[in-house]
């Protein structure tokens, strides 16, 4: 599996966590506690014949811009992990009242083909 899928495929399962967490809690963002858990581990984590994604992606100058870790850190601090939790939350539009399928869109955005921007309605 393609790391670009892997984290495409833990980013949509926070969001449909976070979705139903949303309907089920009326609550205004997605579960923290899951995002913590379950999705950040993947970005820190080593696979075969690739980079683990913080290495592009902290401090990057993109959508996925996560936080640097502390020098000599396997991984963040509960600030910073808020920080990167409040990345993701904007990346799959949650709790803005769109209507999309979030697997799709996190792909098209990582793609660069994105139907919806942050100026989007």
């Amino acid at each position: 599996m393609s790391i670009r899928l892997a984290v495409t495929a833990a980013v949509s399962a926070f969001a449909l966590v976070a979705a139903s967490s949303l309907v089920s809690h009326a609550a205004d963002a997605p579960d923290f506690d899951y995002f913590k858990a379950k999705v950040q581990p993947i970005f820190v984590t080593k696979r075969p014949g690739h980079a683990r994604c913080v290495m592009c992606h902290a401090e990057a100058n993109n959508a996925l811009r996560l936080e640097k870790l502390p020098a000599g850190q396997e991984t963040w601090n509960e600030e910073q992990t808020r920080k990167n939790y409040d990345t993701v939350v904007k990346i799959v539009g949650l709790g803005q009242g769109r209507n999309v399928d979030v697997g799709e869109e996190v792909g098209a955005r990582a793609s660069g083909t994105a139907r919806f921007t942050d100026a989007s309605p």
